[in-house]
């Protein structure tokens, strides 16, 4: 087994693997085990003062999207994998409550559509349109792929 984390991380592994302390459980494992197989994944729970931050000004500046669906986050997890060529990216928020989940849905699907319906690129309104975002309960499922091809194509294009 190879380890990586703070010192104290560490220490807590191996406090673990000698039965000195018990192992995560509850909604931070099931988020960690519902990203499945992946080449790095993360589980954190949100604290309250970062879930509160979301809520003090919409992202964007002159475009009104407000971030107060998402300060009922929880718990986030994050994967990101590679096979072949292509990457994959999972997101899956966890919320308090199934209507403010529904309401983030709502939120993301609909700024998506803004950027799409907005941007000029075609290139760009491909790889919006290759996000996908759904509900289950009190999840959101954000899945994105992108091959190696098209992020050269993608940087290509934003620099100068």
């Amino acid at each position: 087994m190879l380890l990586l984390g703070t010192t104290k991380a560490v220490k807590d592994a191996i406090d673990v693997s000698k039965g000195d302390r018990q192992p995560v459980g509850g909604i931070i494992l099931d988020t960690y085990n519902r990203l499945g197989d992946a080449l790095i994944k993360l589980a954190i729970e949100l604290p309250k003062e970062v879930r509160e931050t979301l809520t003090e000004e919409p992202i964007l500046g002159e475009i009104p999207i407000s971030l107060e669906p998402f300060a009922d986050i929880d718990i986030l997890g994050f994967a990101l994998n590679k096979e072949a060529e292509t990457i994959t990216i999972r997101i899956n928020p966890h919320f308090l409550s199934t209507d403010s989940a529904q309401d983030a849905k709502d939120t993301l699907s609909g700024a998506i559509s803004l950027f799409k319906g907005m941007s000029t690129d075609q290139q760009m309104k491909e790889l919006l349109g290759k996000i996908e975002v759904d509900i289950t309960d009190s999840w959101i499922n954000i899945n994105f792929e992108i091959t190696l091809h098209e992020i050269e194509e993608l940087t290509e294009t934003f620099q100068p």
